[in-house]
């Protein structure tokens, strides 16, 4: 197992963990890691289905992360379209579980498109808004971006690194719309 898919599976772990003592959130389970490590090398643009008949997903949701992880929204969403509502829901859990680490160590380009799928499936998942936000932000797609920065922040209390992202995302955004810069600063990492 590479130190990636270690540090993947150890991180999916402990948010389903964390997610499960906050009450009523799909169940986040464990992914094998050896599809997690393989998936984030070879899920990517152009590559998804041919990386996926190589290496069978272990579930219609581990599909749908690599498809999102390629940038396919359209391809993540129809590898769920034979589920039923209960189980879209857990699946969004497990896309959660899997993308999560990958936007927590700041590539919210690759986890955004997954991040997204999970805000379809589970609108009140406030750490799936925060990077779906940043996505968005990334993109210059401005309006959404404000949209799900300023609802993360009015939900999300902790005065700690996201949040102040987030809010240094919204400081951006105002110096924009007020015509004060064109430029779309980055924004450091939690």
């Amino acid at each position: 197992m590479t130190t990636l898919a270690a540090a993947l599976a150890v991180t999916a772990a402990a948010a389903g963990t964390l997610w499960r003592l906050q009450g009523d959130e799909p169940e986040t389970p464990s992914p094998p890691p050896s599809f997690i490590g393989e998936a984030r090398e070879g899920c990517k643009p152009g590559a998804a289905g041919a990386f996926l008949e190589a290496h069978p997903p272990p579930s219609p949701a581990h599909a749908a992360t690599c498809h999102a992880l390629a940038g396919d929204a359209e391809a993540a969403r129809q590898a769920l379209a034979d589920l039923d509502d209960g189980e879209r829901r857990e699946a969004a859990g497990v896309v959660f579980g899997l993308i999560h680490p990958i936007a927590d160590a700041g590539d919210e380009e690759a986890a955004g498109v997954g991040m997204e799928l999970v805000l379809e499936l589970w609108p009140e998942n406030y750490q799936a808004r925060y990077h779906a936000g940043l996505f968005a932000y990334g993109r210059g797609r401005d309006a959404e971006a404000r949209a799900h920065l300023e609802r993360f922040v009015a939900e999300y209390r902790n005065d700690d690194g996201f949040r102040q992202r987030a809010l240094r995302a919204l400081a951006a955004l105002d110096a924009i719309t007020r015509g004060e810069t064109t430029a779309r600063p980055a924004l450091s990492a939690h």
